[in-house]
């Protein structure tokens, strides 16, 4: 890797194929764990090596709830929080995914629908990060059968308006928070309105943002 100005890098190593684990230099899968290297124009700095491990990966099928019908492109993610290992995948027209390219270890898997109209959850049928079930994976295997069947949600819809005048407002970014955390968001169309929607029965604090300022 050529063309650098003289400075500190972190180096990462990705195998596109799924059949290894990425990993960052020097043999970490953590960003922030990598250890620098250091560059001196114009010299080579040589010997960043990597020996990548053998991966896993996590299969299933996400289903409308109800109905059984395939649910395509639905956001996957494995995310193994103790360790920064992090992967995703869509779902296909079949309501298939295949997340490869995973470490041994244990994974929280997410399900994620960005149009907004199912109830985003985790694995298993939960929408509590920390009530997730763990899904355990080892080299060279897929741990199948980690499926999903995802309910329609509430919406919160309303107008975004200029105090005083009235005027519609357009572009402002409306969110809905669940403890702290953003759960969904939207942007108000021309006519000021905004739905925000794929939410669980519950309450929410909702935050109005003109990012024009």
């Amino acid at each position: 890797v050529g063309g650098l100005p003289s400075g500190n890098f972190t180096v990462g190593f990705s195998d596109f194929t799924g059949a290894h684990i990425n990993e960052f230099f020097d043999d970490v899968t953590d960003f922030d764990l990598a250890t620098p290297v250091t560059t001196t124009v114009p010299n080579e700095t040589a010997n960043i090596d990597a020996s990548l491990g053998l991966a896993g990966s996590i299969s299933g099928t996400v289903t409308e709830d109800g109905t059984g019908d395939p649910l395509q492109d639905i956001y996957v993610c494995a995310d193994g929080v103790d360790n920064g290992a992090y992967n995703c995948a869509t779902t296909a027209n079949d309501g298939t995914y295949t997340i490869s390219g995973l470490a041994t270890r244990n994974y929280t898997v997410t399900f994620a629908d960005f149009d907004g109209i199912y109830v985003n959850e985790y694995f298993d049928d939960v929408v509590d990060y920390d009530s997730a079930t763990p899904v355990s994976v080892t080299p060279r295997t897929t741990t199948p059968g980690v499926d999903a069947a995802l309910g329609s949600g509430a919406s919160v819809s309303g107008t975004v308006t200029e105090d005083g005048s009235g005027d519609p407002l357009e572009n402002v970014y409306v969110c809905v928070f669940d403890q702290a955390n953003v759960y969904e968001c939207d942007y108000s169309g021309v006519d000021g309105t905004y739905s925000v929607g794929g939410l669980p029965s519950g309450n929410f604090t909702v935050g109005f943002s003109d990012f024009t300022g």
